[in-house]
């Protein structure tokens, strides 16, 4: 049996970065292996957090808005679902605040195999500690395999620093397999890494809507599912209500969302109104749609594997080339939308995902990325 340490980016609030966490372990699980997932975190200071407190305020005074952050106290109490679902579901560590801290820890478990991935954990500007999510303190003498399962860069394009590179250059020289999540991914590791990468599913996409069903508690009534039209929007604006309200009319139902009353960066005097719903509520969300429309990666994951109509919205801020390498993949590039140049009325909706065709190719690439993760255990 195989003792594995799984690194991503630390799951605290985030619906789809939790998921995948939840499904790699539950995938590596299930061949025996025993997988912990390793809580490395950034160590908070008084002065950064007054720095991170003085920025937010500047930046939303600059916009007229009102100013709020949440306190920790507050965060536990907005977030509490999500500690709920990993408590239950996903093995962790202590927290662990440097890369001498992170070596340590898997040295005394005697974890032999780390996985760097899923979601954007590659990504500069995503984590404070890139050179750990390349696990460049593990050496050769370790005698610890290295493998990367699904990361992703989130761009097209990576803004390393010259010392950077060059440390990720070598450790991963080093690495039993690597594997991302966009075929930009590929390409990057190819010119700007010097390595070689494969292209795999996102660890979400490993399990099936059975698993989710059966795992996770959730009702699949099919009387239920045309409830109305699903969104899950992680920037909402008047262009996405508009389009929204034009879908909903079209199918003559309801719109409804899973998601906080308020948000950090809005005003209410009730902490209730900023809570998160639970995880599985959220996927109970997608399983009951007629209709979903997202500007979230895992948004759009969901769609596909609960088989629904939708539209992904493209989120180029938060990175376009994952939903453009992901869509690819089952030949579903006409559910991309940019709100830029949309004319609703050309909007084909009575033009339906064939999911005959689409799940006999999610079943192949299933098959061919577990493959690829079991080859190194």
């Amino acid at each position: 049996m195989n003792k594995i340490g799984i690194l991503t980016l630390p799951p605290i609030s985030n619906y789809g970065g939790i998921l995948q966490n939840y499904a790699l372990q539950v995938v590596l699980s299930s061949r025996g292996n025993e997988c912990i997932t390793l809580e490395r975190r950034q160590k908070r200071t008084f002065v950064k957090d007054l720095m991170g407190h003085f920025k937010n305020y500047t930046y939303n005074r600059i916009r007229g808005n009102y100013y709020f952050k949440l306190s920790n106290f507050q965060k536990k109490l907005v977030y509490a679902e999500q500690s709920r679902f990993k408590e239950k579901y996903i093995v962790s560590s202590s927290i662990l605040y440097s890369s001498s801290e992170l070596k340590k820890y898997i040295q005394s478990e005697n974890i032999n195999i780390v996985i760097v991935g899923s979601d954007q954990v590659w990504r500069n500007d995503y984590t404070p500690f890139l050179s750990d999510m390349f696990f460049c303190s593990i050496t050769s003498g370790d005698n610890i395999k290295k493998v990367a399962y699904a990361a992703s860069f989130g761009k097209d394009s990576i803004d390393y620093s010259g010392e950077n590179i060059n440390a990720i250059k070598m450790s991963l020289q080093g690495f039993d397999l690597i594997t991302v999540r966009e075929e930009s991914g590929v390409e990057i590791c190819r010119k700007d890494l010097a390595c070689q990468a494969k292209h795999v599913l996102d660890p979400t996409l490993l399990l099936s809507k059975d698993d989710y069903i059966r795992n996770l508690g959730l009702i699949d009534n099919p009387l239920a599912q045309a409830k109305g039209v699903y969104s899950y929007l992680l920037d909402s604006d008047v262009k996405k209500d508009e389009l929204i309200n034009f879908i909903s009319g079209f199918y003559n139902c309801i719109d409804y969302k899973v998601q906080p009353k308020c948000f950090e960066g809005d005003v209410s005097k009730n902490i209730e109104d900023y809570k998160s719903p639970a995880i599985e509520e959220w996927l109970q969300g997608f399983l009951d749609a007629r209709f979903v429309v997202t500007d979230s990666f895992h948004g759009t994951v969901f769609s596909i594997l609960f088989n629904k109509q939708f539209y992904a919205i493209i989120n180029k801020d938060k990175g376009a080339s994952r939903f453009e390498s992901l869509l690819k993949m089952f030949d579903l590039e006409d559910r991309l939308i940019d709100l830029s140049f949309l004319d609703m009325n050309q909007l084909d909706l009575n033009k339906e995902v064939d999911y005959n065709v689409v799940n006999q190719r999610l079943e192949l690439l299933r098959t061919k990325s577990k493959e690829l993760l079991f080859s190194i255990l």
